[in-house]
């Protein structure tokens, strides 16, 4: 599994903020603890943590541990969006989702304005 190549910079991101803050002093948690929180084998967290194997932690895993470490599941999230990366977008092009979505927005009408709303109260009954 030398698929190292398809961990996204985000998904690098939230790999290396778990493990710094799982190893941290002040609230420290070793694998097999950290898997018995997210409900998962010890062996995938070290899988996660090896950086010659693909395994990712999902939003789920983010929510239990935002819950846990008392933070906000944006806490595990960089400030700015990482450079997007066209191969994925390619990928995406070629999707039955992707042309599907394409379909249905060039059949969507334009969206009518919506009339200014009054700020006039209506007189009580």
């Amino acid at each position: 599994m030398q698929d190292q190549d398809n961990i996204t910079p985000i998904d690098q991101h939230v790999i290396d903020f778990i493990l710094a803050y799982r190893k941290d002093p002040r609230h420290p948690l070793s694998q097999a603890q950290l898997a018995n929180l997210l409900g998962v084998k010890r062996s995938f967290i070290g899988n996660i943590e090896n950086p010659n194997i693909r395994a990712k932690y999902n939003v789920k895993h983010i929510n239990i541990l935002a819950y846990y470490f008392d933070l906000s599941p944006r806490d595990f999230l960089p400030e700015k969006p990482f450079p997007f990366d066209t191969s994925y977008q390619e990928k995406a092009k070629h999707s039955p989702a992707f042309k599907k979505k394409k379909t249905i927005a060039k059949k969507t009408a334009p969206k009518k304005e919506l009339p200014k709303r009054s700020n006039k109260r209506l007189p009580k009954k």
